[in-house]
């Protein structure tokens, strides 16, 4: 068999296979992500993990390490609210993060 036949047929199994569903995180970029998540945070919009997943087609974990990102590594002043179940905004957040746009609308 020639090496063209056997890529040709590995081809045919791996397209002939059932498709597993897999996460693609690359469809919604970190920064983007974390960007739709503080936008909802600043409008003050309920915002919990589940909500975030489905909105941004990615997992539930991966929201957890945006959350986590955000407050731990980035300094967000975020909590999570037991009473109404979802993240909270306790402050501002900090200028690296807001859209240049409305850095100069504060001016």
């Amino acid at each position: 068999m020639t090496v063209d036949g056997i890529v040709n047929d590995v081809a045919l199994q791996f397209l002939c296979e059932p498709t597993v569903h897999v996460m693609h995180t690359a469809k919604r970029p970190t920064l983007v992500r974390l960007r739709v998540i503080l936008a909802h945070l600043q409008r003050g919009e309920r915002v919990t993990a589940g909500m975030m997943a489905a909105e941004l087609n990615v997992s539930l974990r991966t929201v957890a390490r945006d959350f986590d990102y955000l407050m731990n590594r980035l300094g967000v002043p975020l909590k999570y609210d037991f009473r109404k179940k979802s993240y909270v905004l306790t402050g501002d957040i900090p200028p690296i993060l807001i859209d240049p746009t409305e850095a100069y609308d504060e001016r």
